[in-house]
């Protein structure tokens, strides 16, 4: 078998020829006379899609689930809202349960907008919660789904538990590809298709892009995903971009090498990453970032204070510095930053072009 491998953010698979496929069935399946041509294209297109479905979280993974791994998917809640689904999962290539440490919680949240359409390709964003804090309420309190369902991206929203400053099998070579993989089965499941209606995944839909956002001590998971191993990144995607949400405590020269690895050229926006900072450490770090990175060529965007630039900058420098008033809490919500954000940082063209400044509104209590 050929091995599967990202590319982009995206998932190359193997051409399978018809003169290969026969070769299959004449082997398995004995006398070809008595079987027709048409019973054996349907037969053979069936047992293709078994083999892509089910090799899929192995090679992205570079191995097999571990002994006594469940099954999945295993879907413990289906919340449905007129905005989007919510699914709490527990699986297999979750952060959690690890062998360094006892924490065994291996909650995954999940949310599909309801603006959701399928189009064959799958874009992520995964964010990851700060210390002491809970994915599931985590969710909740930063407003993260209310904003994504209001930008009208077509993007799926990932939450994993994590413990503080460890990060189990995410801080592992393909942690972050054998996860979404198996997420992306889990949506693909016939059972969740039909919980979600209108807006289910298709079942032979692949990635597209690849989002890592990260509150506070969550940037320790971003860090860990994106490091360079033997070549390639440590979590086995190619993110496109890094939204940091206060959260510039550390791992200074990681974020800035990420950003020097693809530079924005007339057919790439690059590597692009925003660090909202409120003062202290996130604030000095991310000067120097800022600094260091306009040294070198990168075009950098200072909104200091929020809102001052224009929506076109905002949604076109590759590398975008913003200083908030509000609360290290509150800042992943209040501002509709998260909102803002999944509507220009991520569009495929620089989206909101214009002279006025981005308009801050204060967000109300909303999923």
């Amino acid at each position: 078998m050929r091995a599967f491998c990202f590319r982009r953010g995206r998932v190359l698979q193997p051409k399978r020829t018809r003169a290969s496929t026969s070769a299959v069935f004449r082997h398995t399946l004995g006398p070809l006379e008595t079987i027709s041509r048409r019973s054996l294209l349907v037969g053979g297109s069936a047992i293709a899609a078994f083999w892509l479905t089910n090799s899929f979280a192995r090679d992205a993974s570079g191995a097999s689930s571990p002994p006594g791994a469940s099954s999945y998917p295993k879907v413990v809640e289906v919340e449905k809202h007129a905005k989007g689904t919510t699914l709490t999962l527990a699986l297999d290539h979750a952060p959690f349960p690890h062998q360094d440490t006892g924490f065994k919680d291996s909650t995954v949240m999940v949310f599909v907008p309801s603006t959701f359409r399928d189009d064959g390709t799958l874009d992520f964003i995964v964010h990851f919660h700060g210390h002491g804090a809970k994915a599931k309420k985590a969710i909740s309190d930063h407003q993260l789904r209310g904003q994504l369902y209001e930008s009208r991206r077509k993007a799926i929203l990932v939450l994993p538990q994590g413990q503080d400053n460890a990060w189990g099998k995410l801080e592992e070579k393909g942690g972050l590809a054998a996860l979404l993989a198996e997420v992306r089965q889990v949506l693909q499941s016939k059972k969740v298709r039909a919980r979600m209606g209108r807006h289910a995944v298709n079942a032979r839909s692949r990635f597209g892009s690849v989002v890592l956002s990260g509150h506070s001590g969550g940037y320790l998971p971003v860090a860990r995903c994106i490091k360079p191993l033997d070549g390639r990144p440590t979590g086995g995607v190619d993110v496109r971009e890094v939204w940091l949400f206060d959260a510039l405590y550390n791992d200074f020269d990681v974020f800035r090498d990420w950003v020097l690895a693809r530079k924005k050229t007339k057919k790439s926006k690059g590597h692009r990453l925003m660090s909202l900072y409120t003062s202290g450490t996130t604030m000095s770090l991310s000067h120097q970032l800022r600094d260091e990175l306009e040294e070198k060529a990168i075009e950098c965007a200072t909104d200091e204070p929020e809102g001052s630039i224009s929506r076109e900058e905002f949604g076109s420098a590759q590398a975008l510095f913003i200083q908030t008033t509000l609360s290290h809490h509150g800042c992943t919500a209040q501002n509709n930053l998260f909102r803002d954000l999944s509507v220009a940082l991520s569009a495929r063209s620089n989206a909101r072009k214009g002279k006025k400044a981005r308009k801050i509104t204060e967000r109300l209590v909303d999923l």
